[in-house]
């Protein structure tokens, strides 16, 4: 975007209306997930997505990037949460709902794995040809998501398609106060949703609004940019790898403290020193990126006492962590055209103490 002339306003505009459409796609998305089967809803996932990469391709202003982010929000919605629900409930089937979070670690370690290939052909991509290739390779990949996505198994019971027009959609509204009432009456899902969000918004906002401006201040070359993202991902899969044992090590509480104390960190280090030396609190991001999904997502599924609500809650959780980063997007894109970008991760910084110690004051008794 930024190579195609726009600035970082402009960027933070089509970041923040991806997370804004959240607050519109979230919720019925998930109660499709609990309605149509979660296997259904990711293939739709995928093939929305397949075509908002083909859109980005061929985009070169404002509103073209801003249609292309319209259905990349939806494509993430319909995906949010539903592998989650997907994964817990299949384990539910075969009685082995306890290894949830050591197979949930193995999982984001291979996602994050699979973001490391993508640093190092991104940043071979971006050496050698037009960054827009990297769409189109990004694009091939959704292909075999696509067929990944049709050899799932769904154990779980599904309606009949003929009773989902004329009887289930009747009872969605039902189903999504039913939902928010399970979460209003749990002082702990609120907490930890509020906490889940804190830490998204805090990994999103280096990831997607400061990570490559940053960068960028350092005066580093593309390529570097790539390797940058190898360093994190690879850190970040093997440290999700062994989250399970990490939280045995410190314990669940201190766990809790570690993630947001090492994003803190991280965002104070990057906003004070104006060297290559920064870099090194910027990697020590991969801590948090990590341990933060396996650990998180595992303590939340636990409070869902009901499966069939599971997706709808998941979204819940996923629509405020990504409609709070949608303000804070806006704020960081002004900031960072207006006064720069160690004012900008300073301004993060704050943010993570503020929370951290909000949080950690009014958290409730387990």
């Amino acid at each position: 975007m930024y190579e195609r002339g726009l600035n970082f306003t402009e960027i933070a505009i089509t970041q923040s209306v991806y997370y804004f459409l959240f607050l519109i796609f979230e919720l019925p998305t998930g109660i499709l997930a609990d309605k149509i089967g979660r296997k259904n809803t990711i293939i739709l996932g995928v093939i929305t997505k397949f075509t908002a990469l083909i859109i980005s391709v061929f985009s070169f202003s404002l509103i073209p990037f801003i249609f292309a982010e319209i259905l990349f929000s939806l494509a993430r919605a319909l995906e949010s949460g539903t592998g989650s629900a997907f994964l817990y409930d299949s384990l539910l089937y075969v009685k082995q709902e306890n290894n949830y979070k050591k197979i949930q670690g193995k999982a984001y370690s291979m996602h994050l794995i699979g973001n490391t290939l993508g640093g190092i052909f991104g940043a071979l991509i971006a050496y050698f040809s037009a960054i827009s290739n990297i769409y189109i390779l990004s694009a091939f990949m959704a292909i075999g998501a696509f067929f990944v996505a049709i050899s799932f198994k769904e154990k779980i019971p599904q309606p009949e398609y003929a009773d989902i027009l004329s009887q289930e959609l009747k009872t969605c509204s039902g189903h999504l106060f039913s939902s928010i009432k399970d979460v209003i009456k749990s002082r702990l899902i609120i907490w930890i949703i509020l906490y889940s969000s804190l830490v998204f918004v805090l990994i999103r906002a280096n990831l997607i609004s400061l990570q490559q401006p940053f960068l960028l201040f350092l005066l580093m070359p593309k390529f570097i940019f790539g390797l940058v993202d190898i360093v994190i991902s690879l850190g970040g899969a093997l440290f999700s790898y062994f989250a399970e044992s990490i939280e045995k090590y410190f314990g669940f509480g201190k766990t809790l403290i570690l993630i947001p104390c090492t994003l803190f960190i991280s965002f104070l280090g990057m906003g004070i020193f104006q060297s290559k030396f920064a870099l090194l609190f910027l990697f020590l991001q991969m801590i948090a990126v990590g341990i933060n999904v396996p650990i998180i997502r595992d303590f939340l599924q636990k409070q869902i006492k009901d499966s069939r609500k599971r997706a709808t809650i998941l979204s819940i959780e996923s629509l405020i962590a990504r409609g709070s980063f949608a303000f804070f997007a806006l704020l960081l894109g002004f900031i960072l055209d207006n006064y720069g970008v160690q004012n900008a991760c300073l301004l993060t910084a704050g943010l993570a103490s503020m929370g951290m110690f909000l949080l950690f004051l009014f958290r409730p008794v387990r």
